[in-house]
């Protein structure tokens, strides 16, 4: 004959096996978070002077690569919500002050062509090759960042604990040079 603790134990696990099967069915409580919030004006509150420098790129807690567009408005978090230019995209950032693309933090960018499709000819700097999004096409969701520049390129990103993995989709090249994804100088 079983022992009663035996079979409370094992009443016990079926019933806690059948409770965590339940929270698995439950609503997806991700799809309720917005990474972009604290993004527009640097973070700046209109009821604070203070700024958030929120970081809303691709991330994972504890996971050391936070990949997303770089702008030349937000020095901090990498990418704001305003009128700001893309100049690459980078993979080490933080949430609140000191997140900036500097010291050895290379970004990334995609260009659609060069002029006389020789490589040379590309532009390279920050303020040449800076270029506009296009505002409907940012997509964030935790693990997830996305958006269209108007060079008609579309960059999304997601990343690892450690790696930051990127995928460029570029226009029909039909008539021009292969698209070409440098490390910014």
């Amino acid at each position: 004959m079983p022992c009663p603790n035996r079979l409370a134990l094992a009443a016990l696990a079926v019933g806690l096996a059948a409770d965590a099967s339940a929270a698995v069915e439950g609503p997806d409580m991700l799809q309720f978070v917005n990474p972009l919030i604290g993004t527009v004006n640097g973070g700046r509150s209109p009821l604070s002077r203070r700024t958030s420098h929120v970081f809303p790129g691709a991330s994972l807690p504890f996971g050391m690569a936070k990949a997303v567009a770089d702008v030349n408005t937000e020095l901090q978090g990498g990418y704001a919500s305003d009128s700001g230019d893309i100049t690459g995209f980078s993979h080490m950032h933080d949430s609140g002050t000191g997140g900036g693309a500097s010291l050895g933090n290379f970004p990334l960018f995609a260009q659609t062509g060069c002029p006389g499709d020789v490589l040379d000819n590309c532009l390279f700097t920050k303020t040449l090759r800076a270029s506009q999004r296009i505002n409907d096409t940012v997509r964030a969701s935790p693990g997830y960042f996305a958006l269209s520049l108007n060079t008609s390129v579309h960059a999304e990103m997601t990343v690892s604990n450690r790696t930051a993995l990127y995928r460029f989709t570029f226009p029909s090249t039909r008539a021009r040079a292969p698209p070409t994804c440098r490390s910014a100088r």
